[in-house]
C-alpha cells in the first residue's frame, strides 16, 4: 500500500508544470519565514516582557507600554502634520 501511495505521488510530482514547483517551494520558504518571525516575537516577549511583568506587575508594565505607543503615535502624527518644516 505505501508503494502505492509513494508511486501516486511521485506521478503527482512529475506531471506538475515547472511554474508549479516554483510556487511550492516559494510557499514552504514563505511558511518558514513566518516560523522564523514567530520564534523571534516569542523569544523577545519571553526575555523582556514576561521579565518585566514578573518584577513590576501586569498593569503597570501594560499602562507604560501603552504610554511609550502613544507618544510615538504623537512624534509619528506631529511629523507628518509638520512636513519636511517648509
Amino acid at each position: 500500500m505505501e508503494m502505492i501511495k509513494t508511486i501516486l505521488l511521485e506521478a503527482n510530482k512529475k506531471n506538475d508544470p515547472w511554474y508549479i514547483s516554483i510556487f511550492k517551494k516559494i510557499g514552504k520558504e514563505m511558511a518558514d519565514l513566518g516560523r522564523d518571525f514567530k520564534d523571534f516575537f516569542l523569544l523577545i516577549k519571553k526575555n523582556t516582557y514576561d521579565i518585566l511583568i514578573e518584577k513590576f506587575g501586569e498593569t503597570g508594565v501594560n499602562m507604560v507600554l501603552i504610554l511609550a505607543l502613544v507618544i510615538i503615535f504623537m512624534i509619528i502624527v506631529t511629523k507628518v502634520i509638520r512636513g519636511n518644516g517648509e
